[in-house]
C-alpha cells in the first residue's frame, strides 16, 4: 500500500518539530533557572549585607553604652576622658540635668575636630541641639538620632538616661548623656557596596546612615513591621518596580535595609536570555539544513530493516537482512540478523525446557523445603535465647532485691546468738537453788528458816531471806526485758521475711510488685530504715545520725519498696566506709541523714566519709549491672532498683557530691503530701 507521506518527510517533520520543542524547553528552563539562581544570590548578597551591618551596628552601640553607663563611676574627670579616649568611637559626650537641653561638655575628641576641620566643640554642640525631636530623645531610656541630611559628617547621635542610686539602692540623682558616635567604618562600608542601596534607621524611623530612597525605606518598614523574623529577605514593589533585598531588625528597634532594583539585578540574565535564543535559532536552522541532506541516506535502509522485520513477524526466521552502508544503520541490521538468530535458538530451547518443567518445579520445591526448615530452627533458637536472657535478668533482679532483708536477717540472728543475759540469769538461779538445797539437806526446814534470818554480806540491813528475793525480783524484771528483746527481735525477723516471700511471690509470677502506695510519716520511715540497718552499722563501727524534725511532713510511697531503696542506700554508705577502713584501721564511720525542703518536694541527704566514687564510674552509677563491689556483695542492680522505686512515687535518687577518698552525698526526692513546709 502506498503511504500518503513518504517515511523521509515524515523524519524531516518530526525532527524539526522536535528539535524545535527542545530547544523551546532548553530556553524556557534555563531562563526560569537563571533567574531563580540570580534572585537567590541578589537575597544572599543583601542578607549577608545586613548581616554583617547588624553585628558591626550592634557590637558598636553596645560598647558605648558599656562605656556610658560607667559614667557614675568615675569621680575624677581626667580619669573619665581617659577612659572614654579607648573607646575611639566616641566623639562628644555632654550631660543633661533637666532633660532640656545640655548642661555641661564632659569630653570631645580634639584629634575628630582638626581632622574635619571644625570650629570646636560648640560646633559638635550645635550638631546635637539641632534635631527638632532633642527633647523628646533625652526623656527617652535610649535612643539613636540622625544629624540631619546638611551633615556630612559620619556622626549619629546617641542618648543614655542615668539613674544613681545610694547605698541603700534608693535612687538619688537622675539625668541623661548625650553622646556623637563615629561611624566612619559603617560609612566605608556601605560605601564600598556600589550594587545595593543600605540605609541602617533608627527606632523612630530616620535614617541613620545610607543613601536608601526615603519613600522606598517607608514602603519596606510597611511591609517588615508586623513580621516576626528579625533577619530576613523581601520583595516589593516601588512605582510600578521590582524590588529584591533584605532587612535585619536590631534589639533596640533599629532596622538595617538593602535593596537592589529588578531591572539592575537581571540585567545580565536578559542580556543571557538574548544571546542563547540567537544561538539556539543558528543551531535551528543549521540542523535543519542538514536533515534534509541525509534523510534519504537515513531512510532507506530504515526501508529494507522493515521489510525484514516484517517477514520476521510472520515467522520466517531464516530471513537475513542486507544493509551496505557505512554507519549505524548497518550495526543495527547486523544486530537484527543476529537477533533472528539467537530468537531461532530461543524458540529451540524453549521447547526443550518446557520438557523439563515439572523436573525443575519439583527441585525446586525441595530447595525452598529445606530452608524453610533452617529459617524455622533459627527462629526457635533466637526465641530459646531470648527467654533465657529474660529469665537471668529476673533471676538477678530477684537475688538482689532478696538479698537485702536477708542480710538484715542474718545480723539480727548474729546477735541473738551472741546474747548471753539467759546464761548469767540461770547461773544466779542454780546459785540460789543449791544454796537452799544444801541447807534444807543439813538443817532441815527450820535451820532453813534459821539461815534465812541471818544478815545479809552483800545488802546492808538486810537478811539472807531479803537477799535472795532482791535477786529473784532482778531476775524476774531482767527476763520481762528480754522477752521484750525477743519479742522486738522476733517482729523484725518476721517483717523482713515477708518482705522475701512478697519479693519472691512477685518474681515467681515474672512481675513487678504490686505497690500499696500510702500515706506516711517521712520521719518515721527513716526511723525504721535506720533501726533497720542498726545491726550491720554497729558491725563495721558506723554511726547513723539523724535529727527528727518536728514538722509532721507526709510523704505517699510504699513502705517496703521505700524502705528498701532507703536501706539500700544506707547499706551502699556502710560498704564504702569498710573500704575505706581497710587502709585506715582506726576510722569512725559517720553517715549523716538530714531532711532539707525544696519548694514542694523534701530531698533526704545522706552523706558519708566512706572511699567515694571515682569520675570515670559517675556516668555509670545507675546502670543495670554496673557494681564495684565484687560477686559476692553486689549484683549491680541495686541502684537501679531503688531508683526505678522512687520514680514510681515521682520521685528520683541523684547524685549530689563525691570526692575519691572523703565521702559522697547522695539525694532522695519525694513530693510532700501536704502544703506544710519543713523549718530550715
Amino acid at each position: 500500500m502506498k503511504t500518503f507521506f513518504s517515511i523521509r518527510y515524515k523524519f524531516l517533520f518530526v525532527t524539526t518539530l522536535l528539535l524545535l520543542l527542545c530547544v523551546s524547553a532548553y530556553l524556557f528552563m534555563a531562563i526560569k533557572v537563571f533567574k531563580q539562581d540570580k534572585t537567590e544570590l541578589v537575597y544572599d548578597y543583601n542578607k549577608n549585607i545586613v548581616t554583617t551591618l547588624n553585628s558591626d551596628f550592634s557590637s558598636l552601640i553596645s560598647r558605648v553604652r558599656d562605656r556610658i553607663e560607667l559614667y557614675p563611676y568615675f569621680s575624677d574627670k581626667n580619669e573619665l576622658q581617659n577612659f572614654i579616649r579607648e573607646n575611639s568611637e566616641i566623639v562628644y559626650l555632654a550631660k543633661s540635668e533637666k532633660f532640656e537641653q545640655v548642661d555641661s561638655v564632659l569630653y570631645f575628641d580634639k584629634n575628630f575636630i582638626k581632622n574635619y576641620r571644625l570650629e570646636g566643640a560648640d560646633e559638635l554642640l550645635s550638631l546635637v541641639s539641632k534635631n527638632t525631636l532633642f527633647k523628646e530623645h533625652l526623656r527617652q531610656g535610649e535612643s539613636l538620632w540622625t544629624l540631619g541630611k546638611e551633615n556630612k559628617l559620619p556622626l549619629i547621635g546617641y542618648s543614655k538616661m542615668i539613674i544613681e542610686y545610694n547605698q541603700k539602692k534608693q535612687p538619688i540623682n537622675q539625668y541623661s548623656l548625650v553622646a556623637l558616635i563615629k561611624v566612619e567604618k559603617l560609612y566605608n562600608l556601605i560605601a564600598q557596596n556600589s550594587y545595593s542601596s543600605i540605609t541602617v534607621l533608627s527606632p523612630s524611623g530616620d535614617a541613620l546612615i545610607g543613601n536608601l530612597d526615603e519613600d522606598i525605606h517607608k514602603e519596606i518598614i510597611k511591609n517588615v513591621v508586623q513580621k516576626a523574623v528579625n533577619t530576613s529577605v523581601i520583595k516589593f514593589k516601588h512605582e510600578g518596580m521590582d524590588y529584591l533585598g533584605a532587612y535585619s531588625k536590631l534589639d533596640n528597634g533599629s532596622l538595617i535595609i538593602s535593596n537592589v532594583n529588578s531591572d539592575r539585578a537581571f540585567k545580565a540574565v536578559d542580556l543571557l536570555v538574548y544571546r542563547s535564543v540567537l544561538f539556539a535559532s543558528i543551531v535551528v536552522t543549521l540542523a535543519f539544513i542538514v536533515t534534509i541532506f541525509f534523510s534519504k541516506s537515513l531512510t532507506k535502509p530504515i526501508e529494507i530493516l522493515m521489510k525484514g522485520m516484517l517477514k520476521v513477524s510472520k515467522g520466517q526466521l531464516d530471513t537475513k537482512i542486507n544493509v551496505e552502508t557505512k554507519d549505524e544503520i548497518r550495526a543495527l541490521a547486523q544486530s537484527f540478523n543476529k537477533m533472528i538468530q539467537e530468537l531461532k535458538k530461543s524458540r529451540n530451547d524453549l521447547e526443550e525446557a518446557n520438557k523439563n518443567l515439572e523436573f525443575k518445579v519439583i527441585e525446586r520445591t525441595e530447595q525452598l523445603e529445606k530452608q524453610n526448615q533452617a529459617v524455622k530452627r533459627a527462629q526457635e533458637a533466637m526465641l530459646k535465647t531470648s527467654r533465657l536472657a529474660a529469665v537471668g535478668e529476673i533471676a538477678g533482679r530477684a537475688a538482689h532485691e532478696v538479698l537485702n532483708p536477708l542480710t538484715n536477717i542474718i545480723n539480727r540472728t548474729q546477735i541473738l546468738k551472741n546474747k548471753n543475759q539467759f546464761n548469767d540469769q540461770v547461773q544466779t538461779l542454780q546459785e540460789i537453788r543449791q544454796a537452799w538445797e544444801e541447807e534444807y539437806k543439813s538443817k532441815n526446814f527450820n535451820g532453813l528458816i534459821e539461815s534465812w534470818k541471818q544478815p545479809s554480806q552483800i545488802y546492808e540491813g538486810k537478811t539472807l531471806w531479803e537477799e535472795d528475793l532482791l535477786n529473784l525480783k532482778k531476775i524476774e524484771e531482767s527476763i520481762v526485758s528480754n522477752e521484750n528483746l525477743f519479742k522486738e527481735d522476733i517482729r523484725f525477723l518476721i517483717k523482713e521475711s515477708a518482705r522475701i516471700n512478697k519479693i519472691v511471690q512477685s518474681m515467681r509470677s515474672m512481675s513487678k510488685i504490686k505497690n500499696e502506695v500510702r500515706s506516711h510519716n517521712i520521719n518515721e520511715l527513716i526511723v525504721e530504715s535506720i533501726n533497720i540497718m542498726a545491726d550491720l552499722a554497729s558491725r563495721h563501727n558506723v554511726k547513723i545520725s539523724f535529727n527528727e524534725n518536728s514538722s509532721q511532713v507526709r510523704v505517699r510511697v510504699d513502705l517496703d519498696e521505700f524502705i528498701q531503696s532507703l536501706t539500700n542506700l544506707i547499706r551502699n554508705s556502710i560498704q564504702a566506709i569498710t573500704e575505706k577502713a581497710v587502709n585506715n584501721k582506726s576510722l569512725q564511720g559517720i553517715i549523716k541523714i538530714s531532711l532539707i525542703p525544696n519548694e514542694n518536694n523534701i530531698e533526704i541527704h545522706i552523706t558519708d566519709n566512706g572511699m567515694g566514687i571515682s569520675p570515670e564510674d559517675k556516668e555509670k552509677l545507675f546502670k543495670t549491672q554496673f557494681t564495684t563491689k565484687t560477686n559476692g556483695e553486689g549484683t549491680g542492680l541495686g541502684l537501679t532498683i531503688s531508683r526505678r522505686f522512687l520514680r514510681s512515687f515521682n520521685g528520683d535518687i541523684l547524685l549530689m557530691h563525691t570526692e575519691l577518698g572523703i565521702g559522697t552525698t547522695m539525694v532522695v526526692q519525694l513530693p510532700m503530701e501536704n502544703s506544710e513546709r519543713i523549718p530550715a
